[in-house]
């Protein structure tokens, strides 16, 4: 099996367009509607944590091989053997996201971080092709 690889940055055009709407949109409250200096204040400070990740421009990486599954973003570096997996849950958030969890044989579950969740599609591809059991929901977990 050719490995399944997903790379990911910080720097991205979204990112940066969200960025620019919301400094935009507290300007233009501050001079339209005198929006207090302390509560724009509290909205900028809300976008620090995505500032931050553009700043630091650490990568998120996803590889996907026959034996393991491993990734990496800034905060960690975890992998799991395709074996300890039974099943993986594919659930559609809200904002149309999806989050991943692996159930491993122990019972545990792993959560795969956004930042490296390829799309439902294809993370149903990859389980099926390993031979885990994929279950799928639509904004709310499955029991």
């Amino acid at each position: 099996m050719t490995p399944y690889t997903l790379e990911t940055s910080p720097r991205r055009t979204s990112a940066f367009a969200t960025l620019a709407c919301i400094y935009v949109v507290v300007a233009v409250l501050h001079w339209a509607i005198d929006l207090s200096p302390w509560l724009a204040s509290i909205l900028l400070a809300l976008t620090l944590p995505a500032v931050w990740d553009i700043a630091r421009n650490k990568p998120s990486r996803l590889v996907w091989d026959s034996a393991t599954v491993t990734w990496t973003t800034a905060e960690q570096t975890r992998s799991v053997k395709i074996k300890d997996v039974t099943e993986i849950q594919l659930i559609t958030r809200l904002d149309l996201s999806i989050k991943c969890t692996f159930i491993l044989t122990s019972g545990d579950k792993l959560r795969l971080p956004p930042q490296v969740t390829p799309s439902r599609e294809v993370l149903q591809n990859l389980g099926e092709s390993n031979g885990i059991s994929v279950k799928v929901g639509h904004f709310l977990s499955i029991r």
